[in-house]
């Protein structure tokens, strides 16, 4: 059984400490923010391309909103799908 992950809230994202090295904070559908020693804190969406993995940074998570965040992962996912 597939385990379902809550999307990740404002307060979660903005309360999350950094600590020595790189981690990732799941927020469902292959979108994840990567928290950096620095406290950057940055979307990536990971998907499947011709068997390998691969990643497209979406943005900084201070410079968007989550509603940029989803329009820009709709798109991104268009397009990959159009390739």
């Amino acid at each position: 059984m597939a385990k379902i992950i809550k999307p990740l809230s404002a307060r979660q994202i903005e309360t999350v400490k950094p600590i020595e090295k790189d981690f990732y904070l799941y927020d469902g559908d292959n979108l994840r923010l990567k928290v950096t020693p620095a406290n950057s804190k940055i979307w990536i969406y990971f998907f499947t391309w011709e068997g390998k993995q691969k990643k497209v940074t979406i943005g900084n998570y201070r410079k968007s909103s989550s509603g940029d965040v989803g329009y820009t992962l709709e798109y991104t996912i268009i397009t990959l799908n159009n390739l």
